[in-house]
């Protein structure tokens, strides 16, 4: 009798808890990794050396498009040569351009003095002075003397000038001998990282795909890291996505692959670059090595994930959005029904109201109020009882 009031204040004890119920978002996922699998053609190298792209991975182009440069080592030492070269001509274009802008005025001055200088001498012809006559030629000699070295300066770098554009053609000559333009020959998406696979992964073989042949997919990968554009004679240096479409093909246990059927329309997010596409269930194995196979076709984010083989992605199987609550805070939950019972504080005391389940994980429910908002219903930023074991309709919830 003395510890029955203290077990009836933990019971129904006033500091019960309460939240808002706020507007969210759940949804069933489940973690894997996949493989892409897409419709791809390996481009090779001709010959030993390194290669330039003509364009950004991941872009599209039509067929017999440029998709890049390639080019021997040789080549590119004549490369280096080249850049050195284009420097010179700069700095002689400049210097040029210094050496006759400062001249100018003095050109100008000259050219008056010598023809201030004519004018005398024609007056002092008239005067019969041989005296004053030669000493205005000597001085008109000197001043075209001096005329002639700026000039003649000038002409000194544009022969320079002239000289460094010449060997330049050579170069470019020998350069053009040893690279070798590189074309798409289909329509389609280009990549730069290659993989080995391109040829092995392809839509065709989904259906004879085994989970120890996928499993060995993920711990033999070696994505391209070529950060020197190094390629090698007869070897794939990048490659052409043809087809719009492409899947993701994963390996999941047969408890969670029951929960997906062919042509189920399902979303993916790529976690590796934080984008979600929609796509539809393609294909699912028979249970084999204690596992099945599950493939979701895509078509779009092809050139999103141009540069990914395997990648970690969350199957989203649903999504719901409106009144989110915890799991928790329900009771008498009917997933045969998908109704439950929620405890509202309404002035302090306990109500108890009936509401739908939408949607659920184990953590969170979205839900709806099976009757219109107000005496009986459930609403935004109604205040909820966090955990409603053992409390009672009416109940006094705070003081």
């Amino acid at each position: 009798l003395l510890y029955v009031p203290s077990l009836l204040h933990w019971v129904y004890g006033k500091n019960i808890g309460t939240e808002i119920i706020r507007m969210g978002t759940i949804e069933q996922a489940y973690n894997t990794d996949a493989t892409i699998v897409r419709n791809e053609e390996s481009l090779k190298s001709p010959f030993d050396g390194k290669y330039i792209p003509a364009i950004l991975d991941g872009e599209r182009v039509p067929a017999n498009f440029r998709i890049a440069s390639v080019f021997t080592g040789s080549s590119e030492k004549l490369r280096d040569e080249l850049k050195d070269l284009d420097i010179r001509i700069i700095k002689a274009q400049q210097q040029k351009s210094d050496n006759e802008e400062f001249f100018s005025e003095d050109v100008v001055k000259i050219e008056n003095e010598i023809y201030q200088k004519v004018k005398l001498l024609v007056s002092e012809n008239d005067t019969n002075s041989l005296m004053k006559t030669k000493q205005i030629k000597d001085g008109i000699d000197e001043l075209v003397q001096k005329k002639a070295l700026i000039i003649g300066s000038s002409s000194t770098s544009d022969a320079f000038l002239k000289s460094l554009k010449e060997e330049k053609a050579k170069l470019q000559d020998k350069i053009k001998m040893n690279t070798k333009e590189i074309y798409s020959a289909t329509a389609g998406v280009i990549s730069y990282s290659v993989d080995g696979y391109e040829s092995q992964l392809g839509p065709n073989v989904i259906r004879s795909m085994t989970p120890k042949f996928l499993n060995d997919i993920k711990s033999q990968l070696k994505q391209s890291s070529n950060v020197d554009n190094t390629i090698a004679a007869e070897k794939p240096f990048a490659k052409i996505i043809k087809d719009v479409e492409y899947y993701f093909v994963t390996v999941l246990d047969p408890d969670k692959a029951k929960l997906f059927r062919v042509d189920d329309v399902i979303n993916v997010r790529v976690n590796d670059i934080g984008k979600v596409y929609d796509g539809v269930v393609d294909y699912k194995s028979e249970i084999q090595e204690g596992k099945c196979i599950l493939s979701v076709k895509l078509d779009k984010g092809i050139s999103d994930t141009a540069a990914l083989r395997k990648t970690n992605v969350d199957l989203i199987k649903n999504y719901y959005q409106g009144l989110k609550v915890p799991v928790s805070c329900l009771r008498n939950i009917d997933l045969k029904e998908m109704k439950a019972e929620i405890i509202l504080d309404k002035a302090n005391y306990a109500d108890v109201r009936s509401i739908k389940i939408i949607g659920k994980n184990e953590e969170w429910a979205v839900i709806e109020s099976l009757k219109s908002s107000g005496a009986e219903g459930v609403s935004l930023y109604d205040i909820y009882v966090i955990n409603p074991e053992n409390i009672r309709e009416g109940q006094m919830i705070n003081e």
